[in-house]
């Protein structure tokens, strides 16, 4: 709770307990003349003391339901969090994992080697991993999603327009890079989102 809102609670309370304060006043000594007796004064201090405990009592009743609203909907927030993170430290590995074997499937190409049914198998991967990126930070959703576009592209370069052994591992040379950078910064900012 804020401190605006204990400051606001507590001149609702004050201007309540003035307000209850006055109208005792009203009921048992304002129309009085000259100064009030015993009983009016008994009167006065009966009838106050019944509004104060009955203002006492609304508020605290007030802040229970408050407490009580606040303390659930804390609790469902942690709920939320918890299932959240019960998937989204698996998801990392999920789409690390995609992501790696694709990088395997292509890594052949080092040495000119390239076969379309493996890396279409990694490529299914991918497609049943990529639900998950729901799961994990937009960072690491961002840089998969790119690493994956980069690997799909040098799938089909390499598929349509790479036919020699030397054209396959010139072309893989820079591509390889690119996908090793992007699993290197996938692996830290998973390692960075675990930990924390």
């Amino acid at each position: 709770m804020s401190r605006v809102h204990v400051f606001l609670i507590i001149f609702i309370y004050i201007a309540l307990i003035l307000l209850t304060f006055y109208a005792a006043w009203f009921v048992t000594l304002s129309h009085v003349v000259g100064w009030p007796s015993p009983d009016d004064w008994k009167n006065f201090y009966s009838l106050a003391g019944v509004g104060v405990a009955a203002v006492s009592g609304i508020m605290g009743a007030w802040a229970s339901f408050r407490n009580l609203a606040a303390q659930a909907k804390t609790s469902l927030d942690l709920e939320r969090m918890k299932k959240v993170l019960e998937k989204s430290i698996p998801a990392y590995g999920s789409l690390f994992a995609a992501a790696n074997t694709y990088y395997r499937a292509l890594a052949p190409l080092e040495t000119g080697s390239f076969s379309l049914d493996v890396i279409e198998i990694a490529e299914a991967k991918m497609k049943e991993a990529e639900g998950e990126s729901l799961f994990v930070s937009d960072e690491y959703a961002n840089v998969w999603n790119d690493f994956w576009q980069q690997a799909r592209y040098t799938k089909e370069k390499v598929n349509k327009d790479l036919h020699t052994v030397e054209d396959r591992k010139k072309f893989w040379n820079e591509a390889s890079k690119i996908l090793a950078q992007a699993l290197s910064e996938m692996r830290r900012l998973g390692q960075t989102h675990i930990q924390s």
